[in-house]
C-alpha cells in the first residue's frame, strides 16, 4: 500500500513528523506530502511555503503543491496513491477525487464530531468554556467533516490550556489510533456520527478584540482559544496592545469601569464587566513584546494613574 500526508496548516506538523518517524511500523509506503502552494506573506509580500512543505522538505519527503483538485487527482493517480491522510488540509475534497484512491482519505479532526465541524474546533471549544474535547479519526464524504467514523477519544480540557497547546497534545492522543487505522484500513469497520452537530468557522482576526464588559472568565478563554492566532487585544491611547500573558485576578478594583486599569507590582490589573484580569506581558502592535514594567516606565505611569483600555 502506498498512501500520502496531505495538511496546510502549522497544526498538522505533530502528524507529519509521527508519520515519518513511524513509517517503518506502517504496513506501507510513506510516499509523499500534499500542501498548499507557496504565497504572498507579510508586509513585503514575499512569496514563502508554508510550516508543512518545511517540515516536508526536513524529513527528506517529497512534496506536491497543487493548485486545484485537478492537480491533486493527477498525483494521486500518477504516483498510484491508495491512501491520503490528512489533517487541517483546508481543501473541500470533491466526490469524483475521494473515490481515486483505493481506501479513500482518512482525516484526524480534533473534536469529538458531530460538534465542532469545521475549520477551528479546538478554538470554539475553548471559546464556550468545554471542559471536555477528544479527536475524532474518520473518512472523508462530500460534507463538511460529516464522514463515519473509525476512532474517537475522550480528553479533559485543562484550566489554563491553550489552543496551541491543546492542538499538539489532541494530535499526539490521536497518533497511536492513527497507526492502527492506517495498518488496518482493508478491514476498518466506520459508523455514522451521532448526535446534534455543531460548526466551528473559520477564524476572523477581528474576533481578538476584547469587549471589557464581559465576565473576566470568558475573557480569559477568549485569551486561550486565540492563542497564538489572532491574539487578544485592545486599542490604548490609539494604539493596539496585543496581550501575550493573561489570567484571572482575585484583586478587586473598587470603583473602576470596565475597560479601566491600574499597575501595581509590575502587573496591569483591567476592571472586567465582572471581575478582574491580571497582565503581566504585552505586545504593542509592531513592536516588541514587553513586561508591563517596562510598558509602564515607557507611558511614565504615575500610581494614582487610571489607565483605560478600548
Amino acid at each position: 500500500m502506498r498512501y500520502a500526508y496531505a495538511s496546510s496548516s502549522p497544526a498538522g506538523v505533530y502528524l507529519l513528523e509521527f508519520l515519518r518517524v513511524n513509517s517503518k511500523n506502517i504496513n506501507g509506503e510513506f510516499f509523499g506530502v500534499i500542501t498548499a502552494p507557496d504565497k504572498p506573506t507579510g508586509r513585503g509580500q514575499a512569496v514563502l511555503e508554508n510550516s508543512i512543505s518545511r517540515a516536508a522538505r526536513d524529513l527528506n519527503l517529497r512534496v506536491f503543491k497543487p493548485r486545484n483538485q485537478e492537480e491533486i487527482a493527477e498525483i494521486i493517480t500518477k504516483n498510484q496513491i491508495d491512501l491520503v491522510v490528512t489533517m487541517a488540509f483546508g481543501v473541500l475534497i470533491g466526490k469524483q477525487l475521494l473515490q481515486l484512491s483505493k481506501y479513500g482519505w482518512v482525516n484526524l479532526h480534533l473534536s469529538l464530531l458531530p460538534k465542532y465541524r469545521g475549520a477551528a474546533p479546538v478554538q470554539y471549544a475553548l471559546l464556550n468554556q468545554e471542559t471536555e474535547t477528544g479527536i475524532s479519526l474518520f473518512k472523508l464524504d462530500e460534507g463538511l467533516d460529516t464522514g463515519p467514523l473509525a476512532f474517537q477519544e475522550k480528553t479533559q480540557i485543562g484550566d489554563k490550556e491553550n489552543s496551541a497547546e491543546l492542538m499538539k497534545r489532541l494530535s499526539e492522543l490521536a497518533s497511536g489510533s492513527l497507526l492502527k487505522l492506517i495498518n488496518n484500513i482493508e478491514n476498518q469497520d466506520f459508523s455514522p456520527q451521532i448526535g446534534e452537530p455543531s460548526f466551528a468557522p473559520k477564524l476572523k482576526k477581528s474576533q481578538g478584540k476584547i469587549e471589557f464588559g464581559q465576565d473576566s472568565r470568558k475573557i480569559h478563554a477568549q485569551y486561550r482559544a486565540f492563542t497564538p492566532w489572532p491574539g487578544s487585544y485592545a486599542d490604548f491611547r490609539g494604539k493596539k496592545i496585543i496581550f501575550t500573558s493573561l489570567d484571572i485576578s482575585q484583586v478587586d478594583l473598587k470603583g473602576l469601569l470596565p475597560g479601566e486599569a491600574v499597575i501595581k507590582g509590575g502587573e496591569l490589573l483591567i476592571q472586567t464587566g465582572s471581575g478582574t484580569l491580571v497582565i503581566t506581558k504585552i505586545k504593542p502592535e509592531n513592536s516588541k513584546e514587553l513586561r508591563v514594567m517596562d510598558f509602564g516606565n515607557g507611558i511614565r505611569y504615575q500610581k494614582t494613574e487610571v489607565l483605560k483600555f478600548e
